[in-house]
């Protein structure tokens, strides 16, 4: 009996063993095959787009726990940051000031002619296109695009810089979130939800800023917000801007935006009924807050916990490119690709 014992015993530790060289045998040829993927991609051949997309996609799928951390690492992204001159016409002058033109990564013109209004529609046009685009180039949120060595820290892609030609900055005057966000909410996905719902997880432009606003007014930083209003609101434009898109390590709500930096406005959740719920996220459906560039108000952050806990995303927003806001108040730590 006591011999019997022992053999299924014995028998049950192999089969353990043997269960686990299997999944080993298959991770290492998961990995493998993913890495032989990586480097017969012709990512040459390819927009830039299309080369950041897939090396984010794969970069995410080689993660296979503490064993493979190497993975990810092997796998470097293939992204360079889009630069635009937003300006009256085509031109092929170099009329934005404020961001750097070189060969290898040239400025782009955008030109948003036009009288006053058409301008300004341009614009918000524009923005809600670039914000769109960075939102489904890193996997809408779904993908860990952040590299283990980086992993303890917060991780920033630069999607787009832009600056604007003077001589429009006038006419286009100020833009608020009002405006950009009830753009935002007029265009649609071919799924058939509003950039504003895609992005941000928004059903309403008008509930979810008051709703915001009225967080914000409420937290312990209710000083910062004294003569801010919901439908006033402006976007952060100084002389050089970019979108910038982040994951930081963990899920729980609080965590995600302590964790941007110390400029940022902890409020806890947001009423429920502007925003929806469900699918990939976890229940918490939004944390939000506000950037602050020395005592004003720069922007709206906004960041979700991913169901399984492991990682957060703050979603793509437009911030000043300076070294205040980058590394002070949204605490990016690192960034892969060339700003």
């Amino acid at each position: 009996m006591d011999i019997e014992m022992v053999y299924q015993k014995d028998k049950r530790g192999v089969q353990m063993v043997s269960q686990q060289i299997t999944v080993m045998v298959i991770v290492l040829v998961s990995l493998g095959i993913i890495l032989m993927l990586y480097f017969l991609i012709d990512f040459e051949g390819q927009s830039d787009w299309e080369a950041c997309h897939n090396s984010i996609i794969l970069r995410g799928t080689a993660r296979y726990g503490d064993l493979f951390k190497g993975g990810p690492e092997a796998i470097p992204l293939k992204c360079r940051t889009e630069k635009y001159c937003i300006a009256g016409k085509e031109t092929s002058d170099k009329v934005c000031p404020n961001i750097e033109y070189t060969n290898d990564n040239p400025v782009r013109t955008e030109s948003i002619a036009g009288n006053s209004k058409s301008m300004r529609d341009n614009y918000l046009d524009f923005m809600a296109e670039k914000l769109y685009e960075c939102h489904a180039l890193v996997g809408e949120g779904e993908v860990n695009f952040m590299p283990p060595k980086f992993y303890e820290q917060k991780y920033c892609l630069i999607c787009s810089r832009f600056d604007i030609e003077p001589s429009l900055k006038e006419n286009l005057g100020d833009i608020t979130y009002r405006e950009l966000y009830e753009r935002m909410a007029s265009k649609k996905t071919k799924s058939g939800k509003s950039y504003l719902e895609y992005i941000y997880k928004m059903k309403d432009p008008v509930q979810g800023l008051k709703d915001t606003v009225q967080s914000l007014k409420e937290s312990e930083f209710s000083d910062k917000f004294v003569g801010i209003e919901w439908d006033t609101w402006k976007l952060p434009i100084s002389e050089q801007n970019a979108i910038i898109v982040a994951t930081v390590k963990g899920g729980e709500g609080t965590e995600i935006v302590t964790s941007i930096g110390a400029g940022v406005a902890v409020v806890g959740l947001l009423v429920a009924g502007a925003f929806s719920g469900g699918g990939a996220w976890a229940a918490i459906p939004a944390v939000v807050g506000a950037v602050f560039k020395g005592s004003t108000v720069a922007g709206i952050v906004y960041a979700y916990g991913s169901a399984d806990g492991e990682f957060s995303y703050v979603p793509p927003g437009i911030q000043p490119y300076d070294a205040e806001t980058l590394k002070n108040a949204l605490g990016c730590s690192s960034f892969e690709t060339a700003p």
